[in-house]
């Protein structure tokens, strides 16, 4: 049942960082002059590669960050303010594609800016370490639940990528601007979440540290006498 809930939660906040709406409206900004063929072989290959980064970062990016001496908390946090940055700017609907529209090549734009921050971010990674820095005993099963739940994510996006000029006839220009909008007020929300999740460890060792330290200097009369 935990990992049941593991997957379902982290399968969730993934679908809420990458939204499929957000993707394609910036994947037609990115690649709506060129043909569908093209558009789609963009599709697969972004997908791809941010499938086999998410699935990465899933299976080994924790032994990374603790070999780097990097803490959850620490992570929590500035991921949370990463997050935060990210759906500020989809309420206000800016927009940072602008210098990758005018690349000649659309195929150059698979793994920057599609796979990577489009798709699997910072904001996506700080979620599947947020949801692996959970897990109490480890073990290969969290391992293959985190895989599977960038697949899902990953594969419903590139989905909706396929479809990408149908999508954006059916809903229009100004249904995906509201999705934009509501979005980046359930990920400011989630942000917030992480961040306090984040501050409360820190604020957890801090009082560990300090009671080490009360309980030294209560001994510290003991230690002159001897």
């Amino acid at each position: 049942m935990e990992l049941l809930d593991f997957f379902y939660t982290l399968t969730t906040n993934l679908m809420i960082v990458v939204n499929p709406i957000i993707v394609v409206s910036g994947f037609v900004g990115l690649a709506g002059d060129a043909s569908q063929k093209q558009q789609r072989a963009l599709a697969l290959r972004a997908s791809l590669v941010a499938l086999g980064l998410g699935c990465a970062f899933g299976l080994f990016g924790m032994r990374l960050l603790e070999g780097a001496g990097i803490t959850i908390a620490a992570l929590r946090v500035a991921g949370g303010f990463l997050l935060f940055r990210t759906a500020s700017e989809l309420v206000s609907a800016q927009d940072s594609s602008g210098d990758s529209k005018r690349s000649s090549d659309v195929m150059r734009l698979a793994v920057f800016p599609l796979a990577f921050p489009a798709i699997i971010g910072p904001g996506a990674l700080c979620i599947i370490a947020n949801a692996c820095g959970t897990i109490q005993t480890p073990h290969i099963g969290y391992a293959l639940a985190s895989v599977l739940a960038v697949t899902v994510t990953v594969g419903i996006n590139f989905l909706f990528l396929y479809m990408a000029p149908q999508i954006i006839n059916l809903l229009g220009h100004n249904i995906l601007e509201i999705t934009k909008r509501l979005v980046g007020l359930f990920l400011a929300i989630l942000a917030m979440q992480i961040i306090i999740g984040g501050i409360t460890e820190v604020h957890k060792s801090w009082e560990k540290v300090e009671s080490v330290a009360c309980n030294f200097k209560a001994l510290e009369p003991v230690f002159r006498c001897v």
